[in-house]
């Protein structure tokens, strides 16, 4: 497994746009869908062994390179991810995080954001049952919480935005490390994403064929990331892979790559031993990735029960395309089960999806 070191050489943009009318407004993310980073390795790899050919229209793969490609980068589309596995000699992708020096810092569990009720005594017997687990930290910490509502048999937070991962933080070693352990935690170890990620806003007016386009208005939101953070990554490659420069996203966004072997801090980081070697062993389980359940998985106790959705093409011509849905939960949700399914995902799971922290019941 190689760590790689991905430093912004200018501001980048992960995501879609928002359209509002006449006017329309993108934000970019803070971390790209292992989808979109996935693709940006393949064609970096593919062009560094020299698999790929310049065209006015563009850079592809000849037909002379294509038995040669496929064993290195593989033959799995976007549309058919779930049934083809093929990423040649890629086994594995871990989600984007991001570095400080030899520190690792995740989104956080969506615990945290638990706010204790005032009357515990009167709590059902399902909530008590499980928000002991909770440690005292969770209620302790100067954090924005948010009250337990019952849908069915889940438990959700009110009011939180499941959509903005920015109610989140941005934990290292030592938050994870006590967080297992149903300790106390101290903030010297957590980051505002603000801390990290620098908004860079550019507005303007939409050209077509170099002409304005009236009332055709646009704002646009991207980010750099602040002195002394890069993105980090995981990657079992079966075959040499050098320093070089990949685009990830849009809007040509740049960045030097640098290929580095773990070090043993690095390794004994909780997530990164998590994800080296996982363990199935648990009642409690954080997502690491985004979760993609091709059913619902029955959970005597979660947070959050909230979607959004994916969309896979399953026909090339895009006169005649049609699109399968699955249910993705984000990062940071828990889930208290006794043993969690594995999904058939394909390709998904060599990039990353459905990855969890197993972490004992607090006795």
């Amino acid at each position: 497994m190689k760590l790689l070191k991905i430093k912004p050489l200018k501001p980048f943009f992960f995501g879609g746009d928002i359209n509002l009318g006449k006017y329309y407004y993108a934000k970019s993310e803070y971390f790209p869908q292992n989808t979109q980073l996935v693709g940006a390795l393949r064609f970096f790899i593919a062009n560094q062994k020299g698999l790929m050919k310049g065209h006015k229209n563009g850079i592809y793969v000849p037909k002379e390179k294509r038995d040669e490609a496929i064993e290195v980068i593989g033959d799995a589309k976007p549309e058919d991810f779930f049934e083809n596995d093929n990423l040649g000699k890629i086994k594995f992708i871990s989600p984007m995080f991001v570095l400080k020096g030899n520190n690792a810092y995740f989104p956080t569990p969506l615990d945290l954001k638990i706010l204790k009720i005032e009357n515990f005594r009167k709590a059902d017997d399902e909530y008590k049952k499980y928000i002991k687990n909770c440690s005292k930290y969770y209620f302790k910490y100067k954090y924005t919480t948010y009250k337990l509502k019952k849908l069915s048999d889940i438990y959700y937070l009110e009011g939180f935005d499941y959509k903005n991962i920015v109610y989140q933080k941005l934990g290292g070693a030592d938050f994870w490390k006590k967080y297992i352990k149903n300790e106390e935690i101290l903030t010297n170890d957590m980051f505002e994403f603000s801390d990290i990620f620098e908004e860079v806003c550019q507005v303007g007016i939409e050209l077509n064929n170099k002409m304005t386009v009236n009332e055709k208005f646009y704002s646009k939101t991207s980010y750099k990331l602040k002195e002394g953070f890069e993105f980090g990554v995981l990657l079992d490659f079966d075959d040499e892979i050098n320093d070089g420069f990949i685009q990830i996203g849009a809007d040509g966004s740049m960045f030097e790559l640098k290929v580095e072997d773990l070090d043993k801090k690095l390794k004994s980081h909780p997530v990164i031993d998590a994800i080296l070697n996982p363990k199935k062993e648990g009642k409690k389980f954080v997502a690491l990735c985004e979760v993609i359940e091709k059913k619902p998985i029955n959970a005597k106790f979660r947070v959050s029960p909230i979607y959004k959705t994916i969309r896979q093409n399953t026909t090339k011509e895009k006169s005649f395309q049609k699109t399968k849905e699955k249910n993705v939960a984000s990062r940071g949700n828990v889930f208290y089960v006794d043993e969690m399914p594995e999904f058939d995902l394909g390709a998904y799971k060599k990039m990353g999806y459905n990855l969890f922290i197993p972490i004992k019941e607090k006795r």
